[in-house]
C-alpha cells in the first residue's frame, strides 16, 4: 500500500512568501486525485486550529484549505486510511474532537500530537518510511546546516531524495510505503 507523506502540501502556501522555500517543505506535488490514481491509499494530514476552523499546514506553512471539524477530513477521506497530526497549535480542541473522530471513522489509523509525538490513535499497519527530513526541530538553524552537508553524496532537497530513494510500489496490502513526491 502507498502512503503519501504532508498529502496536503500539493496546495499553495497562504502566504506566497513561503513558495520561495518549497523545496524545504513541500513533499508533493500530485492532487488528492492523482495520489489516488498512481495507488496512494494512505494519506497524512497535519493541521492546526484556528478561529476560522482546522487549517491544513506543514510546519510553519499554512496552506490554502481550511475544514470546520475533524469529522469533516474523515468524510472527505472515508474510504482510505488516514494519519491525522496536530503540527502546531491548540491541543485543547484537538484533543476534544479526537476521541469522537477515532470511535467513528474506523480508517483513523493514527493520530498525535507532534508536540513531543504524544500519540492518541495507534491502529497503524506495518509503515516504511521513504522520506527525507530536511530540517530538525530539535536542532538549531547551524546544526541543521552541518546535518546537510554531512550527508556528502545524498541529495540535499526532499524531490532529490525522493527520486533516488524511490521504493518498489507493489501491491502488498500489509506494509504502508510512504513516500514524498509520489
Amino acid at each position: 500500500m502507498i502512503g503519501t507523506h504532508d498529502s496536503m502540501t500539493y496546495l499553495p502556501a497562504r502566504w506566497r512568501v513561503f513558495e520561495l522555500v518549497s523545496f524545504l517543505w513541500r513533499t508533493q506535488s500530485k492532487t488528492l486525485s492523482e495520489q489516488e490514481c498512481v495507488g496512494a491509499r494512505y494519506f497524512d494530514i497535519r493541521v492546526r486550529w484556528t478561529k476560522q476552523g482546522w487549517q491544513v499546514c506543514h510546519g510553519l506553512v499554512d496552506l490554502r484549505m481550511r475544514f470546520g471539524s475533524l469529522d469533516e477530513i474523515m468524510e472527505m477521506f472515508s474510504p482510505h486510511l488516514v494519519r491525522l497530526i496536530l503540527e502546531r497549535g491548540d491541543t485543547a480542541m484537538f484533543l476534544a474532537e479526537i476521541s469522537c473522530v477515532a470511535s467513528l471513522y474506523p480508517n483513523l489509523s493514527y493520530a498525535c500530537i507532534k508536540r513531543g509525538w504524544k500519540v492518541l490513535v495507534d491502529r497503524d499497519p506495518v509503515i516504511k518510511d521513504y522520506c527525507f527530513t530536511p530540517w530538525l526541530s530539535g536542532l538549531s538553524f547551524w546544526d541543521n546546516v552541518k546535518r546537510l552537508w554531512s550527508l556528502r553524496r545524498e541529495p540535499k532537497t526532499i524531490k532529490g531524495w525522493a527520486r533516488k530513494h524511490r521504493p518498489k510500489l507493489d501491491e502488498d496490502e500489509e506494509t504502508v510505503r510512504f513516500v514524498d513526491y509520489l
